[in-house]
């Protein structure tokens, strides 16, 4: 027996990506690889066609799943880990930069710093998409905050006034904050500014219990990062991407 399979409408990145891009969902209850691979199969040819770009994510305990979506030419890109902690109140200050709620002047410089501070991103480790592009997905991704796309919250992390750090935030239900995406500036990095900016979340963005965050599991430094500010790993999933013809 299997789940329900669904393939979303992904408008944002298909509108940076200039071709249909699809989010697979799909529920895998058992382990019946056949009926599996045949209904992900006909939902990619109802679509198919065209030069379409799909993503998913598959539970790294579902090996099953893992090997229905290889056989239809799904590529691991990335594994990516989530980690939990309750939310606390404690100082966040990390002296000279100074924290604070983005505002509408910060847009262009988190755009930029969100477009250059990143290289390990699914979308930068995947060879079909040119470095450029995925730089390109990153500053759209900060910069839909400012548009009113995505996000509840962004701190920066000013050095004087200029932006040498951006944490994104979402809202999860009514008691979980999500980091959803979090960047520093090359030139700044191990000045505990990614710290800083995580404590200062917790402690003004009231009235949450809990705070979500993912990396990928290649990333030492943010593992060891969350795991110092009390993370603990909560899940992990595969990441794959099919590239359409």
């Amino acid at each position: 027996m299997v789940g329900n399979i669904e393939l979303i409408d992904d408008t944002w990145l298909a509108n940076i990506l200039n071709r249909p891009v699809y989010r697979l969902n799909f529920d895998p209850v058992g382990d019946d690889f056949s009926t599996l691979k045949k209904m992900i199969y006909q939902a990619v040819q109802n679509v198919e066609g065209k030069e379409i770009f799909i993503h998913t994510r598959v539970p790294t305990v579902s090996l099953m799943s893992c090997r229905v979506v290889e056989a239809l030419g799904f590529e691991l890109m990335d594994t990516n880990v989530v980690f939990d902690k309750p939310a606390e109140s404690k100082p966040h200050q990390v002296e000279p930069f100074i924290l604070q709620f983005a505002k509408k002047s910060h847009h262009e410089a988190c755009r930029k710093l969100a477009g250059s501070c990143f290289d390990r991103s699914r979308f930068h480790l995947d060879p079909k998409i040119p470095n450029e592009l995925a730089n390109c997905i990153m500053s759209e991704w900060a910069g839909n905050f400012f548009a009113g796309g995505r996000g509840e919250w962004m701190v920066v992390a000013l050095s004087n006034t200029e932006v040498v750090g951006f944490l994104q935030l979402l809202r999860r239900g009514t008691d979980t904050l999500l980091v959803d995406l979090i960047g520093v500036d090359s030139n700044y990095r191990r000045q505990g500014i990614a710290e800083a900016m995580i404590r200062f979340a917790e402690r003004e963005c009231k009235r949450f219990v809990k705070v979500i965050v993912g990396t990928q599991v290649a990333n030492i430094s943010s593992v060891r990062l969350y795991e110092r500010l009390g993370f603990r790993i909560r899940s992990s999933q595969y990441i794959y991407h099919y590239h359409g013809i």
